[in-house]
């Protein structure tokens, strides 16, 4: 496995912006104790700022897999400008499972008539909106699912499924009880099969607080695996990415699938 401790950049021939933009899950804790209350809130937004709302990802609901491995859905109680707020009941004590539905975002890069640069969301059906003169150079659409776990009154052992379509992440231990100095590892597969030479990155709300903090940027090993030890405390949200070429599509020429995990690691 890769390893590092977080407090260095390191550039493994990755492509993905340092300034990309990750979809997360953000609550007051990832380990809740109490033995009043049951109801807490979460957050959903998207943003290039680790946890600081920027845009609602509208993604409405949440998919939620309890202690017991009760599956349900948490509909969305309050939808801003911003971000989501979900509300849910933990009525079980153990660990739980938040994962968002799958969306869909189509980005088409262009130079215009003089040569510059542009994004702009839009598949290959709209290119007739583009400017005139313009000189297309890819679309992608991008597939984000993001997902946290949280602890109620104890811990139990996450579901994880292998078997789901799409990216898994599963951790190296329990994702509530990452500690610094300890080395934390993730598997990533894809459609169930090990998901090797993936884009994969770890950002931090210490960046906030420490001008010196960066994003780590790594790829998967051959059985799909990474490994970091963080030298800080705090609140981490990883991204796991796999990009393919599509052929013969109506709306893209590239396909780009994320999955990103929000987590707190404490000393």
């Amino acid at each position: 496995m890769n390893n590092i401790v977080i407090k260095t950049l390191l550039i493994a021939g990755i492509c993905t912006s340092a300034n990309a933009h990750e979809v997360w899950i953000n609550t007051g804790s990832f380990e809740l104790n109490s033995d009043k209350q049951t109801t807490y809130s979460l957050d959903v937004a998207r943003s290039a700022d680790a946890f600081i709302a920027e845009a609602n990802h509208q993604v409405n609901y949440l998919n939620v897999v309890s202690p017991t491995g009760k599956k349900s859905q948490l509909d969305a109680a309050f939808s801003g400008k911003n971000k989501e707020v979900f509300e849910q009941d933990f009525t079980e004590n153990g660990t739980y499972h938040f994962r968002s539905p799958v969306t869909h975002v189509f980005l088409t890069f262009y130079r215009d008539a003089a040569g510059k640069k542009h994004k702009i969301g839009m598949s290959k059906s709209h290119y007739d909106e583009l400017p005139e003169n313009s000189k297309v150079e890819r679309t992608v659409e991008k597939q984000m699912i993001t997902e946290a776990y949280i602890s109620y009154n104890g811990f139990t052992n996450p579901q994880y499924n292998q078997a789901q379509q799409g990216i898994t992440l599963i951790p190296s231990k329990h994702p509530n009880m990452f500690t610094v100095g300890d080395k934390i590892g993730f598997t990533a597969s894809f459609d169930g099969k090990p998901l090797a030479n993936a884009e994969f990155s770890i950002k931090s709300l210490n960046s906030i607080y420490d001008p010196d903090f960066e994003q780590i940027e790594l790829t998967t090993d051959d059985n799909g695996q990474i490994e970091f030890t963080p030298s800080d405390s705090g609140r981490y949200i990883v991204a796991v990415e796999h990009s393919m070429q599509l052929h013969n599509d109506k709306e893209a020429d590239q396909r780009s699938v994320e999955l990103f995990l929000s987590f707190d690691v404490v000393n």
